[in-house]
């Protein structure tokens, strides 16, 4: 159930009349998978070379040198990357939603869509490094938090998905007229899915701390993680309720096309 629905809009926008918008690309979209590929293949690349070699005890020189400097590095990035792009797309919001045409209010559910796949996409590949991560814990002895795998899937991986699902959020928020007017229900739980990913690693790592418990998926303390990973399904209610805008935009330029 919604918290309000995406109302689709029936009125005719005004269409340009001198230029001519190409309403989708295949670029943004190959780009930012690019990018989220690229990033988890070096992150798995970094765990294969270096975590037996360096990673197996976070007191020896070796960890500081080789692990420390990815842990800052991803901390850095990801607190620049969640606080820098939601305000840039708040300042330069369009505050003219209402003279969209339909050409370029389709190109930016397009874009919209750009992200949000990518934002999935950082989800799954986060279950992959979880695994892995069960993985590390069940052969090598938890020492602290910070560990060649937590180093990757927590403050790594997790912070990725936030970036994109923030990024998506404002962008449809700032950009698409219906999404501006009111947000869906859906929406709000996909985005807050893994932001609070982060109380939830904290709970983690504090119950491990104080309960020598083995580390089983099923454990209650994964449960969080089980739960805010089915949530980022609720993106498929915003697919749903965009359908049929998406619709009445593609009839609006295919008329327009052919009025041409």
């Amino acid at each position: 159930m919604a918290l309000t629905a995406v109302k689709s809009t029936t009125f005719e926008r005004p269409v340009a009349d001198k230029s001519t918008v190409k309403v989708w690309s295949p670029l943004p979209l190959a780009a930012m998978v690019g990018i989220v590929l690229a990033i988890c293949a070096a992150w798995r690349w970094y765990q294969q070379v270096e975590g037996f070699a360096s990673g197996l005890d976070a007191s020896e020189p070796a960890f500081a040198e080789k692990w420390m400097p990815l842990w800052y590095l991803n901390i850095t990035l990801g607190g620049i990357a969640q606080a820098g792009i939601p305000l840039y797309l708040w300042f330069t919001r369009d505050r003219a939603l209402a003279k969209l045409t339909p050409e370029v209010e389709l190109k930016r559910y397009f874009l919209f869509f750009s992200l949000a796949i990518p934002w999935m996409l950082t989800q799954t590949l986060a279950m992959v490094f979880g695994s892995t991560d069960a993985a590390w814990h069940q052969v090598v002895v938890r020492d602290t938090s910070l560990t060649p795998s937590h180093i990757v899937l927590f403050f790594g991986a997790g912070p990725l998905g936030t970036t994109f699902a923030l990024a998506a959020f404002f962008f449809a928020f700032t950009r698409i007229p219906d999404f501006s007017r009111t947000i869906p229900l859906a929406m709000l739980i996909a985005v807050a899915a893994p932001v609070m990913v982060l109380p939830s690693v904290a709970f983690n790592e504090w119950g491990h701390a104080y309960w020598l418990m083995e580390e089983l998926f099923i454990a209650p303390l994964h449960w969080g993680f089980v739960v805010l990973a089915w949530c980022t399904i609720a993106f498929l209610g915003v697919i749903g309720l965009s359908l049929p805008r998406l619709a009445e935009l593609t009839r609006l330029t295919s008329a327009t096309a052919t009025a041409r």
